[in-house]
């Protein structure tokens, strides 16, 4: 079993601390982080729901980093890099479409995500690509 490099490691580090983040603001906090993008919609419910998805991809790229072994998170990573495209798709659409109206606050910060996952999931295609190739 091939050991992670260390431009994957650098890769998996930013994807667990971002996973983490999220996790903590949407499962912990979320009444606060809405209040302060100024969220058009609210559920308290599918706010935690997300909160405990980022949090777990967090847990099992801890896992992963430490066991260490690309076969461990080859599967995990293109799980990560569909889910982050199906995410950007989403959050497009979203951005666009004229049934949802946006506060200023509102559309940066759903902006800014839409950029940190496709800068997110360019790296990580970029990181898959060049380890599964070792």
């Amino acid at each position: 079993m091939a050991e992670l490099s260390k431009f994957f490691k650098i890769v998996l580090l930013i994807n667990i601390i971002a996973a983490l983040i999220y996790g903590i603001l949407y499962l912990f906090i979320p009444e606060i982080y809405a209040d302060l993008i100024e969220s058009p919609s609210f559920s308290l419910q599918f706010w935690r729901l997300w909160g405990v998805t980022c949090l777990l991809l967090g847990v099992f790229g801890i896992i992963g980093f430490i066991r260490n072994e690309w076969t461990t998170l080859k599967i995990l990573i293109e799980f990560v890099i569909l889910w982050l495209i199906g995410m950007d798709i989403v959050n497009i659409i979203y951005l666009v479409d004229p049934a949802f109206t946006h506060s200023a606050t509102s559309f940066a910060s759903e902006l800014t995500d839409v950029i940190i996952i496709i800068l997110l999931a360019v790296v990580n295609i970029y990181a898959y690509l060049k380890e599964n190739k070792r």
